[in-house]
């Protein structure tokens, strides 16, 4: 339900002179957001808004509300390179400006997915004022030329959060990092960007279990809903979380969707210790500026919290034979991701010596076993499949080496001293 829009200047709660008023008080009153960022980032439906809004109410932490939208040319690119080709103001605006603020500010704060019982509810108040945004950033450009991304950013993401009218974490004790959820915002190319304008930052990612996943994510849009780019899709996915951690194993902290759900607290426990900040009860409950929220969820939810059985809703979702080949392509390289990337995550491990441990005959058959016989050639379509699949599993096991290696050079490097 959408809030009522503002009345017109005769009826207006307050003169322009008392809102210039209360623009210039906070002008004059700013607090420097200038910390490291913390990335939450992994394929969409995979938990990243869910560990956002746990994240949100602590009092050590900025938390940016809402899908961090500032990639550019697309909102999966880094915008670090469009940043180093503008010169001016209005073209760092044209970069880093997020087209959803506007509607936020009128509507209000209402992210549900295709939760139907959420919709019913009234939207949280919204008050990041797109305009002021716009302009208080212009000022901090004037006082402080940035010179490279980073300051940039720093004046962005300054100029957000004192632009939001109601953040009741502005001005609580100091902050350590920044927060900001924006899918698959590190792959590739990009995360050696964010690397290099964050090298104090993290990233912080969700692994889900592809069937989970994937019945999330056919139900949340239509352009997941084909299977065979599903899979690769999720395969890419992992593998870039397995590339992240291995590329930086301290900066780099993946956890379990299952593992968050089913033990929030534990989970939630052990990102705080990672990330240097003190324990706080409320980063067991999921909100918006300290307010509680529903799930933004595929399916209906009525009450607020952490719903433990959201991972399991494919069981009564998925048709037996997309269980199947699901299982088939993609539950080994989630066990391998997890092992690798340090997820306590037994159910995935079990799971994996289930699938494993069948064999042909015990498996459950699939459209494509009853339409051709046993013995006929696969087709290009399962040909590709089955490489792709090899290509992730042998790019984790390169990874795998070269992590030994430098194991064993350090080693050597020691004994030699």
């Amino acid at each position: 339900m959408n809030l009522p829009p503002p009345s017109g200047p005769t009826l207006s709660l307050a003169s322009w002179e008392d809102a210039e008023r209360l623009f210039y008080s906070r002008r004059t009153s700013v607090v420097t957001v200038d910390q490291p960022l913390l990335l939450v980032t992994q394929l969409q439906r995979s938990g990243g808004t869910l560990l956002n809004s746990l994240l949100d109410g602590h009092p050590e932490l900025h938390v940016h509300p809402y899908e961090l939208q500032i990639g550019h040319p697309t909102k999966y690119d880094w915008p670090s390179t469009a940043l180093a080709q503008c010169s001016s103001e209005d073209q760092w605006l044209d970069v880093l400006s997020e087209p959803r603020l506007e509607r936020m500010f009128r509507e209000g704060y209402l992210k549900v997915g295709n939760n139907e019982a959420a919709v019913t509810n009234a939207a949280l108040p919204f008050t990041v004022v797109p305009s002021f945004v716009e302009r208080l950033f212009r000022v901090l450009c004037v006082e402080r030329p940035p010179t490279m991304p980073r300051q940039m950013l720093d004046h962005y993401f300054t100029a957000f959060f004192n632009a939001w009218f109601d953040y009741v974490g502005l001005r609580s004790e100091p902050k350590r990092w920044v927060v900001g959820f924006a899918p698959r915002l590190a792959w590739g190319a990009n995360r050696q960007g964010f690397v290099t304008d964050y090298p104090d930052g993290r990233q912080l990612s969700v692994l889900r279990d592809p069937r989970g996943w994937y019945a999330s994510a056919r139900v949340f849009a239509n352009r997941f809903g084909d299977l065979d780019a599903a899979i690769k899709l999720w395969r890419h996915a992992a593998t870039e979380i397995a590339a992240a951690k291995e590329e930086a194993p301290n900066r780099v902290l993946v956890v379990s969707y299952e593992g968050l759900v089913a033990h929030p607290e534990d989970t939630m426990r052990r990102v705080a210790e990672w990330l240097g900040i003190a324990w706080d009860p409320i980063l067991s409950m999921p909100t918006f500026n300290r307010l509680p929220t529903l799930p933004n969820s595929s399916f209906a939810a009525e009450v607020t919290g952490v719903r433990a059985e959201h991972a399991e809703r494919w069981r009564s979702e998925l048709e037996p034979e997309i269980v199947t080949r699901i299982e088939r392509e993609l539950m080994a390289l989630h066990a391998e991701v997890a092992a690798r990337t340090g997820i306590d995550s037994s159910s995935a491990s079990t799971v994996a010596r289930r699938v494993g441990r069948r064999s042909d005959a015990q498996r459950r058959p699939t459209p494509l076993d009853d339409a051709r016989p046993a013995s006929a050639t696969p087709t290009l379509s399962e040909l590709t499949q089955t490489l792709e699949h090899l290509a992730a599993t042998t790019a984790l096991e390169m990874m795998n080496l070269r992590t030994r290696l430098r194991e064993v050079e350090r080693r050597l490097g020691l004994l030699e001293l």
